[in-house]
């Protein structure tokens, strides 16, 4: 068990939730400049077309904002519609009455800061997979450190960082006979479908080195 650096994550996917259970410290990157079309602000989940993206509008900032000063932006009324997606694409998923009102009430708040908002959600999914974990802020920004996966996690493939140690682990998804299996979707997708289940699909997508 080690430490490792993340960046924040809108309703993570389950190659993050990899490393929250790895290791020993999860720190969370305060410090480092926001940067756009990233996990940050983005979520994936399947709907009945396919994977599809949730996306959090924030306000305008400048090029050296921190994300820890980076806003939520409540225009459009986008909380409606990512709830509204979420039900669709899991209503009738075996677990989906179990854990939403838990999932719909974060939906329900107004948050100022998105990486709060963020923390929060994280904090909650936590709870409902009953997973301990020791998140800590970082401090400062540092541009080396062990275990970096503050951009390494990222919806376009370019740009991820090779990981030897996550191979995605098949479970049930409502609509997989249509379009087949999707990997590494938001763990939201694993808990709807799987619910207690899903601490075990984490651990099983973790490939030993």
């Amino acid at each position: 068990m080690t430490n490792v650096v993340l960046s924040t994550a809108y309703f993570p996917n389950i190659q993050y939730f990899t490393k929250l259970v790895s290791n020993k410290i999860v720190f969370i990157e305060y410090h480092e400049h926001f940067l756009r079309q990233s996990f940050r602000t983005r979520s994936c989940i399947y709907g009945a077309n396919g994977q599809q993206s949730l996306n959090v509008p924030v306000e305008k900032y400048s090029n050296n904002t921190k994300i820890s000063e980076i806003k939520v932006a409540y225009h459009p009324a986008w909380q409606i519609n990512h709830w509204r997606s979420i039900m669709s694409a899991y209503k009738n998923s075996p677990y989906f009455e179990h854990y939403a009102d838990g999932i719909k009430q974060l939906f329900q708040k107004k948050y100022e800061l998105l990486i709060e908002m963020n923390l929060e959600i994280l904090n909650t999914l936590l709870k409902i997979l009953k997973i301990g974990v020791d998140i800590r802020k970082t401090e400062n920004y540092e541009t080396s450190v062990d275990n970096d996966w503050r951009n390494g996690i990222h919806p376009k493939k370019q740009y991820a960082k090779r990981d030897d140690s996550f191979k995605p682990f098949r479970y049930y998804q409502v609509f997989a006979y249509k379009h087949g299996f999707i990997p590494n979707l938001s763990i939201l997708d694993a808990i709807f479908c799987e619910g207690p289940a899903t601490i075990n699909i984490i651990n099983k997508s973790i490939k030993a080195l």
